[in-house]
């Protein structure tokens, strides 16, 4: 039965080759897009989690700040695991290194300007906005603080940007396999009309529905799973092609690709949708 099914479904594809075709390379288009989608979340995801490793806390000092008891006080915080103090002395000098040539602007300026701070490395676990900014907000309530700084604006954004692309995902996600399961359903529904007859006379002659469906089973999932491989294929060029481009502008930065499991989920995901696209089409070609 099983043999049947799939000689018949692979018979149906040949014999309509042109739409079978024609389906399966719009179905990779489409699952070409969210594939696109998927490799820009989860690279910037990566980029979140690698910015968020080095997130750190800058606290600057008043004149008179007693930075030894601000030390000890901090210290005590459990999300801190390093302090770092930087003098007024230290920071000019590495002010002028950054400056390079341009140093001499500085000594038109007369006092060091510079204030001292202490630079604050919290613990892995602790390195999210939501831990952070409870921390600063205490820290700028401490006697001597001038002001705290974290980074605050690049965390927040792309912090929204990272929930913004989630929910972005999900509707071009759902949109997407509702616009695969349509293509294939409306695939096998030609074929099932240009088979009419026939599929009348096995009805007469006391062919169940399971005989009847299970070809154009065959033929919806086969069209899913082909144009998720293709979907694949295509997206593994187009990916080489924009990490060529992104290495040229910025050298260092390699864009990851989709993991293994993730591009065996998306061939899965086109059995699954043309299963379920051609399952409906035969349901209700059948109660007509």
């Amino acid at each position: 039965m099983i043999s049947y099914h799939l000689r018949e479904g692979l018979r149906n594809i040949s014999r309509n080759k042109l739409l079978a075709i024609t389906a399966t390379f719009i179905i990779s288009i489409s699952m070409m897009i969210f594939g696109i989608f998927l490799i820009l979340f989860l690279n910037l995801n990566h980029l979140h989690q690698s910015w968020a490793e080095r997130v750190q806390i800058t606290v600057y000092l008043k004149e008179d700040a007693d930075e030894s008891n601000l030390i000890e006080i901090i210290g005590k915080e459990k999300e801190v695991a390093e302090i770092f103090y930087t003098s007024k002395e230290k920071a000019l000098i590495e002010f002028k290194k950054e400056l390079g040539r341009d140093k001499d602007i500085l000594y038109s300026i007369g006092n060091n300007p510079l204030p001292s701070s202490l630079d604050i490395i919290l613990k892995k676990e602790y390195r999210s906005s939501e831990s952070v900014e409870p921390l600063v907000i205490t820290f700028k309530r401490l006697q001597g603080v001038e002001e705290v700084h974290y980074g605050e604006n690049w965390v927040r954004d792309l912090t929204a940007l990272l929930k913004g692309l989630k929910i972005t995902g999900l509707f071009l996600g759902t949109l997407l396999a509702f616009g695969v399961a349509f293509i294939i359903s409306n695939t096998i529904r030609l074929t099932l009309y240009a088979r009419q007859e026939e599929i009348e006379i096995m009805k007469l002659i006391g062919a169940t529905k399971g005989f009847i469906r299970g070809p154009f089973l065959v033929e919806g999932a086969l069209q899913g799973i082909c144009g998720g491989a293709l979907s694949i294929l295509l997206l593994y060029g187009f990916y080489h092609i924009i990490a060529y481009e992104i290495n040229t502008r910025f050298p260092g930065f390699h864009p990851d690709f989709l993991d293994p499991s993730l591009l065996i989920q998306i061939c899965l995901s086109g059995l699954f949708l043309g299963f379920l696209g051609s399952f409906s089409s035969i349901e209700r070609f059948l109660k007509m």
